[in-house]
């Protein structure tokens, strides 16, 4: 970028209209201006930077766009900048008013006068309206924000003299506050605590993850399990570790829905036997009515022969005696003989019905000792399925003591941005407050630090809503 011309109006100490025509110094590009403090040497780089940005040279830390107005001027005067520059080969004109306040053109009291910008291009007749369009245009020319402008193509007054006499260390401080890379030895500074916390923090955790470890002990016929150990003997391996677990886990639902299945399957053969127990129970009750019917025949057949004796006995004794009337006695007893044949038939039935069932029973009782080892061998099996359950709800706990650590997380994220919000706050105050915390160090009679003047006729005023650099410092602290 190249000056060809510059125009300014009611701007800074220039009351009227002040033309300045650089393509008038020649072709070599090297030309000094100079003057007494106050002559306007400041303001006709702040005119440049006004033209293209809308601030000062120095930023608007060190002078803000609505005192730009001339206190020289009269009030008929418009404050403006037009300014003429080259560009790759292209020739670019940029007129800026600033915000100031005016007498109005009809009738009586001050108005406002907006802030308005237009710029356009010689050669390609582009035209932009506007402060944000033209700003816009303006920085992609350039290719600089207005920051980097002021830091590598126009230094400040008496920033440059305080970096020949200051030493080292004074210099350094200066190139910061110059280049404005203070906020880099504070990130770094930041960066170096931050790394202390976090190693504090991996400190903690690797004790944590180093006592997690030891509660894990895979089985022996998980595939990763060597694996598995290897990534729990360091913390390092943690999110390894994590992954390996996944799988794990995966393979532990994997069995304890596998031996879900099986205790259902071995619940219903164990079902299956207990009701074969119970036929064989009731076989055998079957067989121990059978010995009983047994006995009981054997005993009727023994009476037989007495009954057999008891009947030869009485026909003796009714032929001999004759007390009894013989058809009386007779039909007392056959009927009671009758009787007897029919118990004695009933339990030969009874007899044969037991013996049709006993090869049937001693089948089902075979069978019956035959599921007593499964039998137990499922009880076996659902006591380590038992087993298993306080592992899984283990790993389960721990799926969600992770989870509840994410909500902590999210806050302190929370915490670390509001107090970044309240500093960044805090620092564009404290620039902002530059010129009045300078201005009430100003002492009659010596010089001024910006312009060397020993007169301090308008000092600036102090805000209420100013920061000092201690404040900065504590919200600096705070972040």
């Amino acid at each position: 970028m190249k000056p060809c011309k510059l125009v300014m109006s009611a701007f800074g100490p220039y009351a009227g209209r002040t033309e300045i025509d650089f393509t008038l110094l020649g072709e070599n590009g090297l030309f000094l201006i100079a003057g007494d403090t106050g002559a306007g040497k400041t303001t006709v780089f702040d005119a440049m930077s006004f033209a293209l940005y809308g601030e000062a040279a120095g930023g608007k830390e060190r002078r803000k766009s609505k005192s730009f107005r001339s206190d020289y001027a009269t009030p008929a005067t418009e404050t403006w900048v037009d300014f003429t520059f080259t560009h790759r080969e292209e020739t670019w004109r940029i007129k800026r008013s600033p915000e100031y306040t005016r007498p109005k053109k009809s009738g009586e009291g001050m108005t406002t006068q907006p802030a308005e910008a237009e710029m356009e291009c010689a050669e390609t007749g582009e035209h932009y309206y506007g402060l944000t369009d033209v700003g816009k245009k303006a920085q992609e020319l350039i290719g600089l924000t207005q920051d980097q402008f002021t830091q590598t193509v126009m230094i400040a007054q008496g920033d440059f003299l305080k970096i020949l006499n200051a030493d080292s260390k004074d210099r350094k401080a200066l190139f910061q506050k110059l280049f404005n890379t203070e906020m880099y030895d504070k990130i770094r500074e930041k960066l170096k605590d931050m790394e202390t916390e976090c190693n504090k923090e991996r400190e903690d955790l690797d004790k944590r993850i180093e006592v997690a470890q030891g509660k894990i002990v895979p089985d022996e016929d998980f595939a990763e399990r060597e694996l598995l150990q290897l990534y729990c003997s360091e913390p390092k391996y943690a999110v390894l570790l994590l992954e390996v677990l996944d799988r794990l886990i995966d393979q532990e639902k994997q069995r304890r829905q596998k031996a879900a299945e099986e205790k259902k399957a071995f619940s219903d053969r164990y079902q299956e036997v207990l009701k074969k127990q119970e036929a064989g129970i009731a076989l055998n009750k079957l067989f121990d009515e059978q010995k009983a019917c047994m006995q009981k025949l054997e005993t009727l057949q023994a009476m037989r022969d007495e009954v057999d004796e008891q009947n030869r006995q009485l026909e003796m004794a009714r032929k001999a005696q004759g007390l009894v009337p013989a058809a009386a006695q007779l039909a007392r007893t056959e009927k009671m003989l009758q009787q007897q044949r029919s118990q004695l038939e009933t339990e030969q039935q009874r007899k044969k019905q037991a013996e049709d069932a006993l090869p049937q029973a001693k089948a089902a009782l075979e069978e019956a000792r035959s599921h007593q080892q499964e039998a137990a061998q499922l009880q076996q099996d659902a006591k380590q399925l038992k087993e298993t359950v306080p592992v899984l709800k283990d790993l389960n706990a721990k799926l969600r003591e992770q989870q509840k650590l994410k909500p902590k997380l999210e806050q302190l994220t929370a915490n670390s941005i509001e107090a970044d919000q309240a500093y960044m706050t805090a620092k564009e105050r404290y620039y902002l407050s530059q010129a009045g915390l300078l201005a009430a160090e100003l002492q009659v009679g010596k010089p001024c630090p910006v312009c060397g003047a020993t007169e301090h006729p308008a000092p600036a005023v102090l805000s209420p809503a100013a920061v000092t650099a201690e404040q900065l410092e504590a919200a600096d602290a705070l972040r």
